[in-house]
């Protein structure tokens, strides 16, 4: 990162290049015609930051300004960052106070949550542990939004990319006009299309894995209900008439109907932490190696480990 007494330079603007997480984020770099008109008044007044290969970190909007306003030279200091994740974090991070699309803020997330996953690996690497925050929520917060909607904001950034790819314009446009007014419409109208199935933190379940979650949100419905029963049974041996109720009796045989639901769940390795346990897998309802390890050996032995790569695979 720049200093403050980081030297200035001025440069051709039509020398320096656009950094290709700018590219991929933003897309609409093309400053308006206020902007036009200052910088044709007044030259480009705040610093550009580049990488030593004159790579823009942060002012791209002021380079094409520059540029179409015929500008001789722009100021600009060094920010001497080789690490890849830490210019294109670096560069997300002085985009704060701009007025971005819900696209790009997506966008943003998409770039920065598999960042924060390598940094939190390498600090349980390096600590043992991790430092309680989850990987997602840190990149979420980091673009101003939910990592839910977040989340929802990249399943259609995958359609759009798709749509386009295809060439099918009309498609990609049209999510994207919904996606920029409503993460949340533009996402049920994916799931709408694709009768997608998420997990309980509407991750993606990958299509493979779909019996799986199915039957496992089945019995997990069927031991809530079981709960409620258990509740209700107590309450009624307190009233009047319900006092024959053999509910010790009736409560042992529910907790065991439970026990053996839930040891019988289907097993799916989570696709985060591979099975060795993190602060992700029950929230995305997979079922982690230790508590897979403490289960009968009878129920374990003959079940199949699915692994996959990413819950939003397939």
């Amino acid at each position: 990162m720049p200093k403050e007494e980081a030297r200035i330079e001025y440069m051709d603007p039509m020398i320096l290049k656009p950094h290709p997480v700018n590219e991929e984020v933003y897309r609409d770099a093309m400053p308006d015609q206020e902007f036009l008109d200052t910088v044709a008044e007044m030259g480009v007044v705040t610093p550009l930051v580049c990488l030593p290969n004159n790579v823009v970190l942060s002012g791209h909007r002021r380079m094409i300004a520059a540029r179409m306003t015929d500008q001789a030279t722009v100021p600009l200091v060094r920010a001497d960052i080789t690490d890849p994740d830490e210019q294109a974090r670096f560069l997300v991070m002085m985009n704060r106070q701009r007025d971005k699309t819900n696209e790009q803020k997506c966008r943003e997330y998409s770039v920065l949550k598999p960042i924060e996953m390598e940094a939190a690996k390498l600090r349980r690497n390096e600590e043992g542990e991790g430092d309680g925050r989850k990987s997602r929520d840190i990149a979420a917060q980091a673009v101003g939004m939910d990592y839910r909607t977040a989340e929802k904001g990249i399943v259609v950034l995958e359609e759009i990319d798709l749509a386009e790819s295809d060439e099918d314009h009309e498609r990609a446009d049209g999510l994207r006009l919904q996606l920029n007014k409503s993460i949340s419409k533009a996402f049920k109208r994916i799931r709408r299309e694709k009768d997608t199935l998420m997990d309980s933190v509407e991750s993606v379940v990958p299509d493979r894995l779909r019996p799986v979650f199915e039957l496992a949100r089945e019995i997990k419905g069927i031991v809530n209900v079981i709960g409620k029963c258990r509740v209700r049974l107590e309450e009624m041996f307190e009233e009047d008439g319900g006092e024959h109720l053999p509910v010790t009796e009736i409560l042992s045989d529910a907790n065991n109907w439970s026990s053996a639901l839930v040891s019988g769940r289907p097993f799916a390795v989570c696709p985060i932490c591979k099975g060795s346990g993190c602060d992700q897998c029950e929230d995305l309802g997979w079922m982690h190696q230790a508590q897979w390890g403490s289960l009968p050996e009878a129920i374990r032995k003959p079940a199949i480990e699915l692994e996959v790569e990413d819950p939003q695979d397939g």
